[in-house]
């Protein structure tokens, strides 16, 4: 009789999945944050592309890919992509319990010839608890909201964590499997997946030193032997891996990192340097890195206080106490791991602490970032020192029920505790993330000393119309940058919203000398040139208006804004035609619907324009476009059942004002419109009825009068 399957390890990473999206599902609904705005709303080419466009096209290909394909299920709602990375994330945990709970089952493994030591008996023993553990962690830990509610950075790192870790499952596969189809399958698959995971981000690079260290510490268990029979494996993937890298980074790319060449300018606004014309260096880069290093092991241990951005600098020399302090902590840590190795050479926390230091070291050391910290830059390494935690945990749990003399359920209800209260820390971290204004408030508070942080603030309390500390935010962010050494160093954004804001204060004036002040320092910006001729339009000076809107649509021919703006140029100089082919573009060419308001605005003025006109070659397209932002809109109903009644489409026409008649059910221009359109159909016992009603709201109305005595002799 054969035993009955072991369920539980089945039923736990379900239950851990479902918990999961019950605590992240309020953040599906938080809007877009940092640079998914760049990457997602502002990226104008995410209408257009498809997968042949975008197939390998770069090292992050799969982002833009999947922004294309979510983008045509839900425009710039940011619901779906906020789930999409739940749902990475969900996966990503449930690989990581799979992977531990086999790693941990095969160190009782009869196939191997190491000594059973009380250790590797213990960690097989648990093996359900510690991967029950440091799967809970790994999805409920609140560091991780850094990744998987900043929709950019959870389909980068998310999704190269997944991918590392779908090809650690497979490796596994191959590695211990007596079936000669399953390995060449396994085998195929890994291979499969590694080439496509080069196109999420470029830190899956570190995959063969993850898989050796699999290797190492749980299948081959220090044999040296059993590791070179995979040698090939290895050899193949490496060569896959650094092939595509070169393919897709070009060889300077490695060449100038090996000759300590590679070097990076700050990035405005976010100056991590003494002075904003510094180059950021691999060496300085590197000694700033050890402090660095230390927070990204302290937030998982004290994951309070935590922030999206951090004002750090770099150091300036090596003996400075951020840098050699830190340096000595480390050194420290890496003696450690090397007496854990010569005492046991699998020990399990020496895996963890070389997990992590081997994923964190790429981006942590000699190729310099204009961001020097991240705590997204953790969600791959994370994994060492979760499992390092959950160990730790265990053996506490262990304990506990042993010295007590607890039941089982003992390990149970503490679990239970343990993720209903990390779920309750990620619950509360996501609440930062609830509005732009509690997003940017929280950095500001954490990180003041950065300009963007105070200008993306000023833009929050902008949108909530507190004005005045919003003037306040951005002249901090101009402080804070400073006047700019050349073009490229120019900061617009301060300006560009101080202006907007002294416009919506009727300071309109004020704002215009403060953009023509910024186009002495640099004129390559688009929405500069847009705001301007928005301010001229404002003060009836429509030619330097039209000047500077061309300015702006020649350095941007689809700023949605500015072409609305040029339309309106047109408008009032009663130019019609030349406004209707600008108002054409603006409406289904630009990014205006990246804005759904600015996009209404500007159908609204098409389609008045258009009829004012009588050109109604386009009403049906503008009247469907403006339906989709206000569904209930009725002159927008009002005019496409016009355009269904001259098309002879009647029974659409219908449908229209019987759907207006309920939205205004007093209004009889809709019941003797349909009315006609019933008279039209050969429907003359419901045109009838319909006048009839009409009659009964207006009896001595002459159009309604006559409509009925022509239903009559007809």
């Amino acid at each position: 009789m054969k035993p009955k399957p072991n369920l539980v390890p089945l039923i736990i990473p379900v239950i851990l999945a479902i918990i999961t999206e019950l605590f992240y599902w309020p953040s599906r609904n938080y809007p877009f944050e940092f640079d998914d705005i760049p990457n997602i709303i502002k990226f104008h080419e995410i209408r257009f592309a498809n997968l042949t466009d975008l197939f390998f096209s770069g090292p992050r290909w799969i982002s833009y890919w999947l922004n294309t394909i979510l983008y045509k299920f839900a425009g710039f709602n940011p619901n779906l992509y906020r789930q999409l990375n739940i749902l990475l994330h969900i996966i990503a945990g449930l690989l990581i319990f799979n992977l531990i709970y086999k790693l941990l089952s095969l160190l009782n493994s009869k196939t191997t010839q190491a000594p059973q030591s009380p250790q590797k008996l213990f960690l097989n023993k648990y093996k359900l608890i510690i991967s029950t553990l440091i799967s809970a962690l790994f999805l409920l830990h609140p560091v991780q909201t850094q990744t998987v509610t900043y929709v950019i950075q959870g389909q980068l790192e998310g999704l190269a964590t997944l991918f590392v870790l779908l090809i650690l499952n497979l490796f596994v596969i191959s590695a211990t499997t007596t079936k000669k189809l399953i390995y060449i399958l396994s085998t195929v698959s890994l291979f499969l997946i590694a080439l496509l995971a080069t196109g999420s981000k470029e830190i899956v690079i570190v995959t063969p030193a993850l898989i050796f260290l699999i290797d190492w510490f749980y299948i081959a268990q220090g044999d040296y032997q059993k590791i070179l029979n995979r040698k090939y494996i290895y050899l193949s993937l490496v060569i896959l891996l650094f092939g595509a890298y070169l393919y897709f980074l070009k060889p300077a790319f490695f060449k100038n990192i090996l000759l300590l060449n590679s070097s990076h300018a700050n990035t405005i606004g976010n100056i991590v340097t003494d002075s904003k014309s510094d180059k950021i260096t691999p060496y300085l880069y590197l000694i700033s890195e050890f402090r660095v290093i230390l927070h990204y092991l302290y937030i998982f241990i004290w994951p309070f206080n935590l922030s999206f951005d951090y004002d750090w600098k770099l150091v300036s020399s090596f003996f400075d106490f951020a840098s050699f302090g830190p340096f000595l902590i480390l050194l420290i840590i890496a003696g450690y791991i090397i007496k854990r190795l010569r005492k046991n050479r699998i020990d399990p926390i020496a895996f963890g602490l070389l997990w992590f230091f081997i994923v964190i070291l790429p981006r942590s050391s000699i190729i310099p970032s204009p961001e020097l910290i991240n705590d997204y830059k953790t969600y791959l390494a994370s994994f060492g020192i979760l499992l390092i935690l959950a160990l730790s945990l265990t053996k506490l749990l262990v304990w506990f029920k042993n010295k007590f003399n607890y039941q089982n359920y003992f390990y149970i209800g503490t679990l239970s505790i343990f993720i209903i209260f990390l779920g309750m820390l990620t619950y509360q971290r996501n609440l930062v993330s609830e509005t732009e204004l509690s997003y940017w408030s929280d950095i500001v508070k954490k990180a003041p000393n950065k300009a963007r942080n105070h200008n993306n603030y000023g833009i929050a309390l902008t949108k909530v119309q507190e004005y005045k500390l919003a003037i306040i935010e951005l002249k901090k962010a101009i402080s804070i940058e400073g006047k700019p050494a050349n073009m490229a160093q120019f900061y617009w954004d301060p300006y560009n919203n101080l202006a907007n804001l002294y416009a919506l204060t009727n300071r309109v004036q004020e704002a215009v000398e403060l953009l023509e002040y910024g186009l002495k320092f640099n004129n390559t910006a688009a929405e500069p040139y847009n705001n301007l001729g928005m301010f001229y339009i404002n003060l009836h000076d429509l030619d330097r208006a039209e000047f500077n809107l061309r300015r702006s649509l020649a350095i941007k021919s689809y700023h949605g804004k500015a072409l609305f703006n040029l339309a309106k140029v047109y408008v009032l100089r009663k130019q019609f035609s030349q406004a209707l082919e600008f108002l054409q573009t603006a409406c289904f060419n630009s990014d205006l619907d990246t804005e759904p308001q600015a996009h209404i605005n500007a159908l609204e003025l098409y389609a008045n324009v258009a009829l004012h006109i009588h050109n109604t070659a386009n009403i049906k397209q503008i009247c469907e476009a403006l339906l989709q932002y206000k569904p209930q809109d009725q002159q927008a109903l009002f005019n496409l059942a016009g355009v269904y009644v001259d098309h002879k489409d009647y029974s659409k026409a219908i449908k229209i004002y019987q759907q207006l008649i309920k939205l205004e059910p007093l209004d009889t221009r809709y019941l003797n419109n349909l009315s006609e359109v019933y008279r039209r159909n050969h429907q003359p016992r419901l045109a009838l009825e319909t006048i009839e009603q009409a009659l009964k709201l207006a009896p001595q109305d002459n159009k309604l009068l006559q409509q009925k005595a022509r239903l009559n002799f007809e």
